[in-house]
Parts: structure tokens; C-alpha cells; sequence
């Protein structure tokens, strides 16, 4: 089985790969200075700025995110293939079954031929909830690389924080000095593509969560589905 596992395991590999590329191009974004604060007339006592400007990602964020998604979903497919060849089955038109809510998985595990794959398997299957409203982070996986194919996963701003300002007393007033370059943001961070699964959620984290959940879902096929049956 671990052999028969291997092609899923490889793509988490890629996947995990395409996440390190990822994290150099946020990394290098971020250090480029991309958001800048215009200057604003200072009232005394308060803080105030004008516009602020921010440049976009890179394109290549957008290819290198749905190149981590769809090696996960591949990875899952590449699964329920396996399992249904190590029961004894050719493994043709089989997917790993997902479906919008828990009473449609009984025939989605027929339609995508994953009923082959064995009762051990089927059951595991049951018991991750790979719908709307069951297994979220599993679930998520589908969700993105479907909005993946029908338009591009480009990251949005989270959070640009303001600079850092503390009050010293100069002059005998207590006065707002900027702690560093005050045009800069003190912080910001990426999230996942707007109007999708997970869209409130920092993009580096959660990526490791799904990375990190589709492994240990093929893990635990591995262990418990290890014979026929």
C-alpha cells in the first residue's frame, strides 16, 4: 500500500515545494516597501496621514497558489485510485467523493466509484464529513481548486497596519513621535483570495493547514486500509 501511496505522497511534495516559492515571493513583496503613507498636516497632540499608496502582488502568486492547491486535490484523487486498486479494482473513473451536504455522500461515493475502494475506506471516508458543513479544512481543498479553474486565486491584503507612534514630551507637550520611517505600514499581511473558503484567514498558515491536513488524511488511509477490504 505504501508504494501505491507514493504518487499522493509526491504530489503533497510539490505541493510543499510550491509553498516554499510562495513564501520567497511574499517574502521578497513585503521587503520591497510596497504600501507608503503620503505625508499629512500634523495636528498637535494627534496623529494623521494622507493617502496611502500600495502595490499588487506579483501575477505569479496567483499560478504558484493554484499550483499548491490542485497538487493538494490530485493528491486525494491519486488516493482513492490506489485504495481501489489494492481491493482489487482497475481504479478507472474514481475520485475522492465530495458533495454539498451529508445525505448526497452515499451516492456521491457510488458516482465516483469510491464504493471499490472497500468497506474500511468507505467508512473512513464517512467519518472525515467531506461536505458543506462537515470537515471544513477538507472540504476547502475542493472549494479552491474549483474557483481556481473558473478565476484566479490572488491573495488580498489582510491587514495593513499603521506606523508605530509613541508619545514623548517635548517642549513640555506630549507630542507623537514616529517609532522608524513613519510612510511606512508597521505590519502587513496577505489572505486568502476574497470571496472564497477561508477568505478572512493569513495566507502562509492556512495553506500550511491544508498541506498539513491532506497529509495526515492520506496518512491515516494508509494505516487503516492497509488490506483489502
Amino acid at each position: 500500500m505504501q508504494k501505491s501511496f507514493h504518487a499522493s505522497f509526491l504530489k503533497i511534495a510539490r505541493a510543499k515545494q510550491h509553498l516554499q516559492e510562495l513564501e520567497k515571493v511574499v517574502a521578497d513583496f513585503l521587503a520591497s516597501d510596497p504600501a507608503k503613507f503620503a505625508p499629512a498636516p500634523q495636528v498637535p497632540g494627534m496623529i494623521s496621514f494622507g493617502g496611502m499608496t500600495l502595490r499588487g502582488l506579483p501575477e505569479i502568486t496567483s499560478a504558484i497558489l493554484g499550483d499548491i492547491i490542485h497538487n493538494l486535490r490530485a493528491s486525494l484523487d491519486l488516493m482513492a485510485v490506489a485504495l481501489c486498486q489494492s481491493n482489487g479494482h482497475s481504479g478507472e473513473k474514481v475520485y475522492f467523493p465530495f458533495c454539498e451536504k451529508a445525505d448526497d455522500l452515499p451516492r456521491t461515493i457510488k458516482q465516483r466509484n469510491f464504493d471499490s475502494a472497500g468497506p474500511k475506506a468507505v467508512q473512513l471516508l464517512t467519518e472525515l464529513r467531506p461536505y458543506k458543513g462537515g470537515n471544513a479544512v477538507l472540504r476547502a481543498i475542493h472549494d479552491l481548486d474549483i474557483q481556481d479553474k473558473h478565476r484566479s486565486l490572488i491573495p488580498s491584503m489582510m491587514n495593513v497596519e499603521s506606523p508605530v507612534f509613541r508619545m514623548d514630551v517635548i517642549d513640555g507637550k506630549l507630542t507623537p513621535v514616529p517609532v522608524g520611517d513613519h510612510t511606512k505600514p508597521s505590519a502587513i499581511k496577505l489572505s486568502m483570495p476574497a470571496g472564497g473558503v477561508f477568505a478572512d484567514q493569513e495566507l502562509i498558515p492556512c495553506l500550511r493547514r491544508l498541506i498539513d491536513t491532506t497529509e495526515s488524511i492520506i496518512s491515516t488511509f494508509e494505516q487503516r486500509c492497509a488490506a483489502p477490504g
